[in-house]
């Protein structure tokens, strides 16, 4: 952007397929009233079926996800050039709190739940949620601007380097 401009525009736009895997950096993307379609479309849980972010395994983010929802079709790519793909049969009803809200969803049978158990080195299962748009933190979508990210580097005196991918 030319210096006093005042011409805004979209930077980068970052979505996952799975809630705390790897973000993807989409060339576009549809944006309604739920969100991104795509974006977050599944979460992980524990063996007592809470919500698993990378918030207990940091690692997740190393974990590539891709999904076709046109055909139903999901591959994860794992370190060391490990993956697993196939449709995405939904199995039982699950339900997952997620920041205090109650989202409903199937658990995935397939390999993924195998894959991401032996990477965590715990009990991982998958999960579709029954609605697009339901495994955000706060909200479907987060705008974040390079003047907001500035400010927060302002503040802490540039100590920190702020990143708008999470």
């Amino acid at each position: 952007m030319l210096k006093g401009s005042t011409l805004r525009y979209v930077a980068a736009i970052f979505t996952s397929p799975v809630k705390s895997l790897a973000l993807n950096q989409p060339q576009s993307v549809a944006v309604g009233y739920s969100g991104i379609m795509e974006d977050r479309r599944f979460h992980l849980v524990d063996a007592e079926g809470r919500l698993l972010t990378q918030r207990q395994h940091g690692k997740l983010v190393q974990v590539q996800s891709q999904y076709n929802a046109v055909v139903e079709t999901l591959t994860l790519s794992f370190p060391g050039d490990e993956h697993v793909d196939g449709p995405t049969e939904l199995g039982d009803p699950v339900i997952t709190v997620i920041w205090g809200r109650r989202v409903s969803g199937r658990e995935v049978n397939g390999p993924w739940n195998d894959a991401l158990s032996n990477f965590c080195g715990s009990t991982v299962r998958l999960v579709k949620t029954d609605s697009p748009g339901e495994s955000f933190d706060e909200y479907p979508v987060s705008i974040l601007s390079q003047a907001s990210l500035e400010y927060l580097g302002a503040r802490v005196n540039d100590r920190m380097t702020f990143e708008g991918r999470r």
